[in-house]
């Protein structure tokens, strides 16, 4: 077996463990949640034409085209269904690591201090970790 090695655990056990082992690609993050979680992750991935595109511009705008944020590249690679956040990618594109932060966007220029708000992730297998925890609590909640 590739990868972990058999541990006599239930096969979910021995998939997690292998994520684990494996450094994922944003692709297979977002397969893995959508064939796991099905309708409950409601996130979808942008298309590669889309990653310096509207969701870019949009946040620029929001944040002011001086914010220090700019001095990197920034990718949009995914956009909540359900509500206005979108998965941002801080950095190079091709280097295996990066930054990522979810920003819940406004859609307005004008926007008090602190908006629009973030949560910032260092690697993919972080968002990953966040998008299932986040979906476990909201299955918990009566």
């Amino acid at each position: 077996m590739s990868g972990a090695e058999y541990t006599g655990l239930c096969p979910s056990h021995t998939i997690i463990s292998e994520l684990q082992v494996k450094r994922m690609t944003e692709e297979e993050v977002f397969s893995y949640l959508k064939m796991k979680y099905e309708t409950r992750f409601t996130w979808r991935m942008l298309l590669l034409s889309e990653a310096t595109g509207y969701f870019v511009r949009e946040l620029k705008k929001e944040l002011g085209n001086d914010h220090e944020l700019f001095k990197n590249n920034i990718y949009a690679i995914a956009n909540n269904e359900t509500n206005d956040e979108v998965l941002y990618l801080i950095g190079d594109m091709h280097d295996g690591g990066g930054i990522y932060r979810i920003y819940h966007l406004t859609y307005s220029a004008e926007n008090p201090p602190g908006y629009p708000r973030y949560m910032e992730f260092k690697g993919i297998e972080a968002v990953r970790d966040f998008f299932e925890a986040k979906i476990l609590i909201k299955t918990l909640k009566p």
